[in-house]
């Protein structure tokens, strides 16, 4: 499988069997939460492909794409794998929610109006801790899409504690 330019790990390789062993373990981590537990079945129903050149990449972290009636969750574990547990699953929440909001139905190739695309810099830091920046040209209706989910009830608590049910801990 091949998407915009980049390479996964088969799902035969000890690489990718590794990473979906550290994905799991995460889930199992946030099942057990009862106001987690719902999203962690719905990532479940994903298939997961891992990004073989994710350094290539650093612009993405995780990513939902759908065909043939399959939802597959994209991981770069150059990234992903890199964030604090409480990140990682309020990533995955977010990409959660694009299903249950229907978002994996936009399509640009099929409506030319919702896909208006826009320059938006990406700044990181390379391996050798020299900030780097990607221009990205995304569609403007990915952007709002992405503004609707980040603005839905899941925030990052700001000191790891788990206080009411709008927060990931």
């Amino acid at each position: 499988m091949k998407i915009n330019n980049l390479k996964f790990f088969e799902e035969s390789s000890s690489e990718h069997n590794k990473y979906e062993k550290t994905l799991f373990y995460l889930l199992s981590i946030f099942i057990k939460r009862d106001s987690m537990s719902f999203y962690v079945e719905i990532i479940n129903n994903f298939t997961f492909k891992f990004i073989k050149n994710g350094l290539e990449r650093p612009d993405i972290i995780v990513g939902t794409f759908y065909k043939d009636q399959k939802l597959t969750l994209i991981i770069n574990p150059m990234t992903f794998f890199k964030r604090s547990e409480q990140e990682m699953m309020f990533m995955l929440i977010h990409e959660a929610e694009h299903i249950l909001n229907f978002h994996i139905l936009f399509d640009i190739k099929k409506d030319l109006s919702h896909g208006a695309m826009v320059e938006v810099p990406y700044k990181y830091l390379d391996e050798k801790g020299i900030e780097r920046t990607f221009i990205q040209k995304i569609p403007l209706a990915t952007i709002a899409m992405d503004l609707e989910i980040n603005s839905l009830k899941f925030k990052m608590p700001s000191n790891g504690s788990y206080n009411n049910q709008n927060e990931v801990s």
